[in-house]
């Protein structure tokens, strides 16, 4: 089928190629504190995501955005000019050059189950649960823990420093509840 179209096949690619390759590109990108947005056009080739890019462009994912659906919302507010300036391209006959992706900046990311894979390590720093914690945020189900032995799904976390160091040996305690709200260690 490819030679059929003689390399006029293309992918629409909404990440910061070649990084996040695979799956769950921005939950991947907000563990990293990556905020680098990407918009691709691609030739579609035989093996997966390794087609040369015809068109390119890179923005900022806003300071505000924690989320996934953040993510999603600044890549709303940039793919479709993008994608209407692609399509005027094309209607006016405009030649494309091919990039080849630098492969020594690749990034294979593998595709999670964010109802699985969503559970927290209670041993992680602060700053590490609450990168994900909002890294399975919407639109997924949100991280998950254990209390009395009932998978609960937490989104919405915050780092109150107010009750000072907590020793690792108390990682993962409630030591508060509130207002919908609870205190872990």
């Amino acid at each position: 089928m490819l030679t059929a179209f003689s390399g006029r096949l293309v992918n629409f690619h909404s990440i910061p190629l070649p990084r996040f390759r695979g799956g769950a590109h921005f939950t991947w990108q907000i563990l990293q504190r990556d905020r680098t947005g990407g918009l691709n056009i691609q030739l579609i080739e035989r093996k997966l995501d390794v087609g040369a890019v015809i068109m390119r462009e890179s923005y900022s994912v806003p300071d505000g955005a924690r989320k996934p659906i953040d993510y999603f919302n600044a890549l709303d507010q940039h793919a479709l000019p993008f994608l209407q300036r692609f399509v005027d391209r094309v209607l006016a006959e405009d030649e494309f050059a091919e990039t080849q992706l630098q492969e020594e900046f690749s990034l294979y990311m593998p595709r999670l189950n964010t109802v699985e894979q969503a559970f927290i390590d209670w041993s992680w720093s602060g700053d590490e649960i609450l990168r994900f914690v909002d890294a399975f945020d919407n639109p997924y189900p949100g991280a998950a823990t254990l209390l009395n032995g009932e998978i609960v799904r937490l989104k919405t976390c915050e780092l109150d420093p107010n009750d000072g160091a907590f020793h690792s040996f108390q990682s993962g305690l409630i030591v508060r509840k509130s207002n919908h709200r609870i205190y872990v260690a």
